[in-house]
């Protein structure tokens, strides 16, 4: 696709004959959504924006009455609207969901279920360890407040539908009138969560009073709080309000309860609504942050994180705690509209006043990774192993141990200022690492394909060919 429109370049005609392809393939057709879920899916996939209810409505009406989808789709390519749309899309800038500000906020499709939040809370507490919670397709339930998940009880949509047929999930929504500051969706210790539309509406409609969606920098959509077997799977994951989308807590966040064996595998996270700059206060956004010492997070396809697509963090209090040796592979990590600081991070963070002790990282293993870029948008830092560009001045940490190994862009040359830093982090290994980098000069920080800063003490270890460059402070 990236060689098709290369060739064709980008313009209403090409756009349409890509979309077109996709909405009208066998593949699409052979998961038989229902009218209203191909309704739903084409606004969002072609008009970027939720649909309003009377064009909603009289989309499904034409298809019942015999209107072929692909002539829907066609309309929609057709319309002036998406005319309008394409010179965004098509302009070298950033670009993300919802960018005309039609306000459309997610509407409850005629015919589906609608469950109340706190009738959904009560079957989820009444459950009990080791038994599941099913919601019914296309349900829609409106959160005004946490929806907390207890020990051991899964939340799951009827016949576990995978985020490639998302128009079938459930749908938990974070209402207008959401009490801020807390996570849409909490898993307690053990909980799981798979097969779920989880969606934070950031850039939707305006509250009750008239003021636009803010940034709410605690407003993540998923928190999990540590635990042994925490799982969320299969989920589609869009458009958090907060600083991440899915957020793992470890035993150096919940104090006595290790984490062992969590599980962040198959899900797909868009988030498209946030934004990228490199100025303090931003309203950036992570893709999956992670602080657990023992998960396996594989098999993510992350879209348009403006932060970070995917942050290891420490576990650890700096001198005591536990060793992150998580496993973060076979993911993919990709930049079209919006452009971000870092593709993976591995962070040892920092302590005011100075790190006490290294943080270990002894024992983890980032690889197999691939991310990439499309031209309208670009990454500062592909891989950064250590992340003194942030906190160098701020009593940053430099970590030790980890394995940061067989990530690739793909064979697709991709708009990065520094294709991979090694900046505090110790006895890293660094190696196979197979990055076509664009060099595109986004913010502070010196461009280099491979960046270390050796002389400076900031790394060590065995680390693929690069220059011996410090990089300190150069973003935010």
């Amino acid at each position: 696709m990236v060689n098709y429109f290369t060739a064709n370049g980008c313009t209403v005609a090409a756009l349409k004959a890509q979309g077109a392809t996709v909405l009208g393939s066998q593949e699409f057709a052979s998961q038989n959504y229902s009218n209203s879920a191909k309704i739903l899916l084409a606004y969002r996939t072609i008009l970027d924006r939720e649909p309003d209810l009377g064009g909603f409505n009289a989309n499904v009406n034409a298809l019942n009455s015999g209107s072929t989808f692909d002539q829907i789709v066609n309309s929609f390519y057709g319309s002036s609207e998406f005319a309008s749309l394409t010179r965004y899309i098509c302009s070298g800038n950033p670009y993300y969901f919802e960018i005309q500000s039609q306000n459309a906020y997610a509407i409850q499709p005629p015919g589906t279920a609608i469950i109340n939040q706190a009738q959904l809370q009560a079957q989820l507490n009444a459950a009990g360890s080791g038994n599941t919670v099913s919601l019914p397709q296309m349900a829609v339930i409106y959160l005004s407040s946490t929806l907390s998940i207890p020990n051991g009880v899964r939340l799951t949509t009827a016949g576990n539908p995978t985020p490639a047929s998302h128009g079938f999930m459930a749908r938990l929504i974070r209402a207008p009138n959401f009490s801020s500051n807390a996570a849409v969706v909490q898993l307690q210790p053990g909980a799981a969560l798979t097969s779920i539309w989880v969606d934070g509406q950031r850039g939707a409609a305006p509250y009750a009073s008239g003021v636009p969606r803010p940034f709410v920098h605690t407003d993540i959509n998923i928190q999990t709080l540590s635990g042994t077997g925490t799982n969320v799977s299969s989920n589609f994951i869009a458009n958090t309000v907060g600083w991440s989308s899915l957020q793992i807590f470890g035993s150096a966040e919940v104090q006595n309860t290790p984490c062992r064996a969590n599980v962040i595998n198959g899900n797909t996270i868009t988030v498209y609504g946030s934004s990228n700059s490199d100025n303090a206060g931003s309203s950036w956004a992570d893709g999956i942050s992670d602080s657990c010492e023992d998960s396996t997070v594989t098999n993510n396809n992350i879209a348009d994180a403006s932060d970070g697509g995917i942050v290891l963090f420490r576990s650890q209090v700096p001198g005591a705690g536990a060793v992150q040796r998580s496993q973060v592979t076979d993911n993919v990590i990709l930049n079209a509209g919006n452009s971000a600081f870092v593709g993976i991070a591995v962070d040892p963070l920092y302590v005011s006043g100075g790190c006490p002790a290294s943080p270990s990282f002894s024992g983890s293993y980032v690889g197999r990774n691939k991310m990439w870029t499309s031209s309208n948008a670009t990454i500062e830092i592909g891989l950064a192993v250590g992340t003194s560009e942030w906190f160098y001045s701020a009593g940053g940490c430099k970590g030790t141990g980890a394995n940061v190994s067989d990530n690739t862009t793909a064979g697709i040359r991709s708009r990065f200022n520094v294709g991979i830093a090694v900046e505090g982090m110790l006895n890293a290994t660094v190696q196979s690492n197979d990055f076509l980098t664009a060099r595109v000069r986004k913010g502070r920080c010196q461009s280099a394909d491979v960046a270390a800063g050796i002389s400076a003490g900031l790394a060590s270890g065995s680390i693929q060919p690069y220059s011996d460059i410090a990089l300190t402070d150069c973003i935010n």
